[in-house]
């Protein structure tokens, strides 16, 4: 399923709205993939997925870009993705890392991994070394090379001041903000109808997009 009706989009955002990224990324998830364990699918793969989505329910060129912060000056910039842009595929399922003469194997991230308590890599091998720093770097970059779409990172150059700053892609924030922007014009759609018709949300969601468009301009 890559496409979610209105009402099924609003029950989304009811599940996620407030939350924590990783209960709005769940909530996504298992309205994606009902009946499935979603704490188990890996986090590339998870971002792979909402990516198609966000294409899928809200077009193209719909806020394929993100704000980002100047870590010289302060100035926001926009990171401009395009259209035609795609997150990388998996390389490999396995992760192996050479420490010290010694081999850990190590399973990628999943959504399952990112509790209350933040994301631990203990979880990806408990046996291994990790607060090694240099095991702990050696394994994210082994990690990454296995999977980069978990962590996609591009160089924004300022505008004003030239510096260079390093801005992190986040998938289940710019989808999210699409679900809040979808949600947000339903509830304003069904509160203009309801005050003016006295239609009740079901009436008003049940409305094709065209028909409840007529009615919104006949109020216009």
């Amino acid at each position: 399923m890559m496409h979610l009706e209105e009402a099924d989009l609003i029950a989304v955002y009811d599940a996620g709205d407030g939350a924590r990224p990783a209960r709005q990324a769940a909530a996504l998830l298992e309205a994606l993939r009902p009946g499935e364990d979603v704490s188990f699918m890996e986090l590339g793969d998870r971002d792979r997925l909402l990516w198609a989505f966000k294409r899928t329910q809200f077009g193209r060129g719909t806020q394929m870009m993100a704000k980002v912060q100047c870590s010289g000056c302060g100035e926001w910039a926009a990171l401009h993705l395009g259209d035609g842009f795609e997150l990388p595929q998996k390389v490999s399922e396995d992760v192996s890392v050479l420490f010290d003469g010694k081999d850990w194997a190590l399973r990628l991230p999943r959504q399952g991994d990112l509790g209350r308590q933040g994301f631990s890599p203990s979880v990806l091998n408990t046996k291994a070394p990790w607060d090694d720093p240099a095991f702990a770097r050696v394994a994210e970059a082994a990690i990454d090379a296995a999977d980069p779409a978990i962590d996609v990172v591009f160089d924004v150059t300022c505008a004003e001041c030239g510096s260079v700053t390093e801005s992190a892609l986040d998938v289940v924030g710019m989808v999210w903000a699409d679900v809040e922007a979808a949600a947000q014009r339903a509830f304003s759609d069904v509160a203009l109808l309801a005050q003016n018709f006295g239609w009740t949300e079901e009436q008003t969601l049940a409305l094709s997009p065209r028909r409840r468009a007529r009615y919104l301009e006949m109020l216009a």
